[in-house]
């Protein structure tokens, strides 16, 4: 198939503002993948999939380059994914370069209409979503949990934290030679759940502990 040069450089073009535009708001955010990952990676995906277009014959399925492309996406968003402790962020950052691709494969496709709505979906997803998740989560107070593990492990308190809906935002583990393992927990407490009742439930579990209690940010 043959392409206009002055259409293959429209497609690149297109995928780099697309991209730009996911960037900017990953960087306004303060996420690690930001503008200049998010208009490389559409830009590379739109890149990839004019070179389908190109090349295809006969002989040569377009496809597998697209494929290709959407499998490499995958090993990349692994790559945003880490474990901090109990607790896995970067899930949708990875989701995010995950669509951000597409949209490059679909600007370099020339599909311009669904690109253009898939950005457009997927700023509302990430800008107009948050603050409802926020929302969501009002009725919490953040607070700092020190505590030293038991023989027994801490199992029988992360099973109370499920039962009374205590979020484990993030843990650190202090280890020391010759002491007792010390557990740094960041908990989102429900308001609904006295400080009084979780303070007497950890006391059970670990009777060297202490608790602060943050600011809700």
């Amino acid at each position: 198939m043959v392409i206009p040069w002055w259409e293959i450089l429209l497609r690149l073009a297109l995928a780099v503002v697309l991209g730009g535009l996911i960037g900017v708001e990953r960087e306004v955010t303060g996420k690690p993948a930001g503008l200049r990952t998010m208009v490389l990676v559409s830009l590379g995906s739109a890149l990839f999939m004019v070179l389908s277009v190109l090349v295809a014959s006969p002989n040569f399925d377009p496809t597998r380059i697209a494929a290709g492309v959407v499998t490499g996406i995958g090993f990349l968003g692994a790559g945003a994914i880490f474990r901090e402790g109990l607790t896995v962020r970067g899930i949708t950052t990875a989701a995010t370069i995950w669509v951000t691709a597409a949209i490059g494969l679909a600007s370099g496709a020339g599909l311009y209409l669904p690109a253009l709505f898939t950005l457009a979906l997927a700023l509302v997803t990430l800008v107009l979503l948050h603050p409802m998740e926020v929302r969501m989560h009002l009725a919490t107070y953040f607070a700092l949990l020190v505590v030293r593990e038991p023989s027994g492990g801490l199992e029988p308190l992360f099973s109370y934290f499920k039962e009374k809906n205590v979020r484990l935002e993030g843990t650190a583990l202090e280890a020391s030679p010759g002491m007792p393992d010390q557990w740094r927990l960041r908990l989102a407490i429900p308001e609904r759940l006295p400080m009084e009742e979780l303070t007497a439930a950890v006391a059970k579990c670990s009777p060297s502990f202490s608790l602060t209690i943050e600011k809700i940010s």
